[in-house]
């Protein structure tokens, strides 16, 4: 009973060892994990964060880009408008004047165009010009020496035949819009200009003014650069426009406004005004990483930039963030993911750890249990053993010696171990079931031995039942002998 109750206690030492070494096998992997997929959580929100970031950048940018051209379309069309109307009101005047009660045709023409001539000599923001129907120039608003001249088939920069489209007006009931190259001053570059025509058919000539794109634009720039300044100034995420020359149209600084960047030099030592045309010059649009100083921060703060080409400006858009913002960002995400994931593994560790101590108190209880069966077994066993009139030992197939009762131990005179060995009860044959032995002191037992196989405390064994016979043996065997 003692062997069992040690192995009963060895195996809850080795249960315990194994729960504390498993325990200790998850919190090494835990610990692990946790920081694997910390990193790959932090790396994997980096990745998303930044290419989140980049295409705000992007959206940014285009926003922008759209208002410009909205801006640049209705800009045209509001001029295209005044336009029309300064003609109207030319055309209105003329008719409401006497001059179309003159009879002769040229005289009517020629009073309508020094008319004309008084009308617009206030109007110093338009240029207007006269031309026939056949393409002679009546009246120019840039260079009065082609006065009188057939351009007709003249053609401009683009290849355009500019004067025939003029011409064609003379069809046109509402008049209508051409585009073409002219120069704004004398002997000046052809520029793009857009005019409203409108024929005369009282004075047989057509007049018309226009808008130069250049106009336009700079127009367009003012109202645009300066909107832009006033919303994103002092901000920390803001646009920034720069000329190809690098000078400063929009800055989060306003102090940089008209400034030349080429100063501002990357950590290389290239200007980085330099690094952002390359990708204007190459590709017309992009991402570029480079040190630049932060406001209210000394020196130089890595960033990521992404411009945009203007298109008719000669400058370029661009915006951008400082990749502190975004280590910040993904530090803060890789804490909360690792508090957060520690937390969760605190939760299975002790949900572990409850769940083994009542897997361990079952088994315990188990233990127990059987314990306290196979000693009332055992106590059952021995109970009815020792009501035998016979010695009765049991010895395992291994040789152990499980079980002897009272008349056995002192048949073998308290010494039944030293007839039991590996191969079971020892004791020396002397016929069928007939055994003999001698004791310590020198006594000469004889006994009739039976045996079964059984199995006792969950182990393979032998139960032998030993009569002492030594009496009844020596008698038969005196008798045999007298009667030999």
């Amino acid at each position: 009973m003692k062997n069992l109750t040690n192995k009963i206690i060895h195996n809850w030492i080795y249960i315990l060892i194994i729960m504390l070494l498993s325990f200790f096998l998850v919190g090494i992997y835990i610990l692990y994990s946790g920081d694997k997929l910390t990193d790959e959580a932090t790396e994997a929100f980096r990745t998303y964060n930044l290419n989140d970031r980049k295409s705000q950048l992007q959206t940014e940018v285009q926003n922008r880009l759209d208002e410009i051209d909205y801006e640049r379309n209705n800009l045209l069309l509001d001029e295209q408008a005044v336009l029309k109307i300064k003609i109207q009101q030319i055309y209105t005047l003329l008719l409401n004047s006497e001059i179309p009660g003159i009879n002769d045709k040229d005289d009517r023409t020629l009073a309508a165009i020094q008319a004309f001539e008084q009308i617009i000599s206030d109007d110093v923001d338009y240029l207007y010009f006269a031309i026939n129907t056949t393409g002679l120039l009546m009246r120019s608003g840039t260079d009065d020496q082609l006065v009188g001249v057939d351009l007709y088939d003249s053609v401009d920069v683009q290849g355009n035949h500019f004067i025939q489209s003029i011409v064609e007006v003379k069809d046109m009931q509402d008049g209508h819009y051409v585009d073409y190259y002219w120069p704004k001053v004398k002997n000046g570059p052809s520029l793009k200009k857009t005019s409203y025509c409108y024929y005369m058919p009282e004075f047989d000539f057509i007049i018309g003014t226009g808008i130069y794109h250049q106009d336009l634009q700079t127009q367009l720039q003012d109202r645009i650069f300066n909107r832009l300044q006033s919303y994103y100034e002092n901000k920390e995420t803001y646009i920034f426009v720069q000329d190809y020359d690098s000078t400063a149209k929009v800055s989060g600084d306003p102090a940089l406004v008209g400034t030349l960047m080429s100063n501002a030099l990357a950590v290389d030592g290239e200007s980085v005004h330099n690094k952002l045309m390359d990708i204007i010059d190459t590709e017309g649009s992009g991402f570029s990483s480079y040190q630049f100083t932060r406001k209210g921060s000394p020196g130089l703060s890595e960033k990521i930039s992404y411009v945009h080409k203007l298109e008719g400006w000669n400058a370029y858009i661009g915006i951008g963030f400082y990749v502190d913002d975004l280590n910040a960002e993904v530090d803060n995400f890789s804490l909360l993911f690792k508090k957060h994931y520690y937390n969760q593994a605190l939760y299975v560790i002790i949900g572990l750890l409850l769940m083994a101590i009542i897997v361990f108190s079952v088994f315990q209880r188990g233990a127990y249990l059987q314990k306290l069966y196979l000693k009332k077994e055992d106590l059952i066993f021995e109970n009815l053993f020792d009501l035998s009139s016979e010695a009765i030992i049991v010895v395992s197939n291994s040789g152990d010696l499980l079980y002897a009762n009272s008349i056995a131990d002192n048949l073998f005179h308290h010494r039944i171990g030293d007839f039991v060995d590996t191969h079971g009860l020892n004791l020396k044959h002397v016929e069928e079931q007939i055994y003999t032995f001698q004791t310590y002191n020198d006594r000469i037992y004889f006994v009739s031995v039976k045996e079964e196989v059984i199995s006792f405390k969950n182990r393979s064994s032998t139960i032998h039942f030993i009569s002492d016979i030594t009496s009844q043996y020596l008698e038969s065997n005196a008798f045999e002998h007298m009667a030999y």
